[in-house]
């Protein structure tokens, strides 16, 4: 299995808190069968300040690969970031202070919760446009997800791959996440 949305390093975002927190949670993923981990922090919501972000990152991140070398836990952690989408995402993309899953031209894209659809369409486009694949972090937890899911088709079918959280399928995130989550795996909408 591949993770494609993990928050596990510490002092990054609300993921991790400690390295042991890390450990414990590659340890976990190694025992169910998962071989590869994207690490994707959250970067850059409003007011982030980005300046030397990707150095700090990679930094951690190479120190924790170093660890799971020592502790022989058979996991592949690739970077990645969880980009917050707004107008500068692509501009942040090139420039290279927004990171791509593992260097490639996959993207996790996150929206507010309160999305309005048409922004979602706006910036999911200028993804496309710019030759990158948005894969859309849990869109079931979106309200206009929630309320018109025929959104979802489209946006799948614009180039978006469609990304769930296990905490949406049970029940975490409220009635109207696991409601949606429910309608994009019977529909078979989730790739990731």
């Amino acid at each position: 299995m591949i993770d494609l949305h993990t928050h596990i390093l510490p002092g990054m975002d609300d993921g991790a808190k400690s390295w042991e927190d890390a450990l414990e949670m590659a340890q976990t993923a190694a025992e169910t069968e998962t071989k590869v981990l994207a690490a994707t922090c959250h970067g850059n919501y409003p007011g982030w300040d980005g300046k030397g972000w990707p150095q700090r990152y990679r930094e951690r991140l190479e120190k924790f690969r170093e660890m799971l070398r020592k502790e022989e836990i058979p996991l592949q952690v690739v970077e990645g970031m969880e980009i917050f989408a707004s107008d500068g995402v692509v501009e942040g993309l090139k420039r290279g202070n927004l990171l791509t899953i593992n260097r490639t031209d996959y993207v996790l894209v996150e929206f507010a919760l309160d999305v309005r659809a048409y922004d979602v369409y706006r910036i999911l486009n200028r993804l496309l446009e710019a030759g990158y694949r948005p894969i859309l972090a849990h869109p079931e937890r979106y309200l206009a997800a929630q309320r018109t899911p025929e959104h979802l088709y489209e946006w799948d079918g614009m180039g978006a791959v469609i990304q769930v959280n296990k905490g949406s399928v049970l029940g975490g995130f409220g009635e109207g996440a696991l409601r949606t989550a429910d309608y994009i795996l019977r529909r078979r909408l989730a790739c990731v």
